[in-house]
């Protein structure tokens, strides 16, 4: 596998993260990198050989075209990939397709929208540049280029990105009374505008970097020691972080299932929720 990692132009921060190039040169299907893809982020992708297909929690699989917008997802889902595999992935923050696109973002929640049948024929143009561009050598300056040209066009935040900003700085620790005073706007202003800007609720995107967070504590502690991280990271009790993790992931995750006497009680409510979530499907 060839994996890179490159950090765009000042410029373009914050609105742009990270781009991806991944090459796999094994026919057929192929994992696709675990940490490709990150919980409250969106992602352009650009795929110049073999395929991708996305199976959200609850939704049909959909096959992605080669230029795409990715949106948020609002639970559990899998990407599977089919060798041989070359692609870029731009990773963007939550407002940044709206700041790049102009799109309702409400539109592609657990969807996508093919680039090259938007107005605006720059990504037409990239996907065409990129498919002849020498990889990945001059990969960052064909991206900075193309989403500075983007970024010209002045797309309308409507304060959403302070709203997200805010609640990033809480790591997902706010109310809906809380962002409604700090904004001076109703409950449902805020939530139109936050569908409109990132696709997602406010409270849903909140409940999401509530769980990264949480999970970034609990991968450098000690077994023993999760009650302290679910606590200090705003969880009541384990079963509401474990039923968000079943949420956002759709299977428990190792940490949990590790029987002691102090994660014992976990580990029943990881069975009980599978035993919920098996039953509705089965219905």
């Amino acid at each position: 596998m060839n994996f890179h990692i490159y950090r765009p132009i000042a410029s373009l921060n914050p609105f742009v993260k990270h781009y991806y190039y991944w090459q796999e040169n094994v026919s057929g299907p192929v994992q696709v990198p675990h940490h490709l893809f990150a919980l409250g982020d969106q992602y352009l992708l650009f795929i110049q050989e073999g395929s991708l297909s996305c199976t959200p929690a609850g939704h049909a699989t959909f096959q992605l075209p080669p230029a795409t917008i990715l949106g948020h997802f609002s639970g559990a889902h899998q990407l599977h990939a089919n060798g041989p595999v070359k692609m870029v992935a731009v990773q963007l923050n939550a407002y940044g397709s709206r700041k790049l696109l102009g799109l309702n973002m409400g539109t592609l929640t657990n969807y996508y929208r093919d680039l090259t049948k938007l107005d605006n024929p720059l990504w037409s143009e990239l996907q065409t540049q990129l498919e002849n561009l020498p990889m990945p050598k001059q990969l960052c300056a064909c991206m900075n280029a193309a989403l500075t040209t983007a970024m010209e066009q002045q797309h309308a935040l409507k304060e959403v990105d302070q709203m997200a900003d805010y609640i990033m700085k809480q790591n997902g620790n706010v109310t809906m009374c809380k962002l409604a005073e700090l904004f001076q706007q109703s409950r449902h202003t805020l939530e139109r505008k936050f569908m409109e800007v990132i696709g997602l609720p406010p409270m849903l995107f909140a409940r999401m970097l509530r769980f990264k967070q949480t999970i970034k504590a609990l991968q450098q502690m000690d077994h023993l020691q999760w009650q302290t991280a679910l606590e200090q990271n705003g969880y009541p009790d384990a079963a509401a972080f474990v039923r968000d993790f079943l949420s956002f992931n759709g299977q428990p995750v190792n940490y949990f299932t590790y029987e002691t006497e102090s994660t014992a009680p976990v580990k029943n409510i990881v069975n009980m929720l599978l035993e919920q979530q098996q039953e509705v499907a089965v219905a």
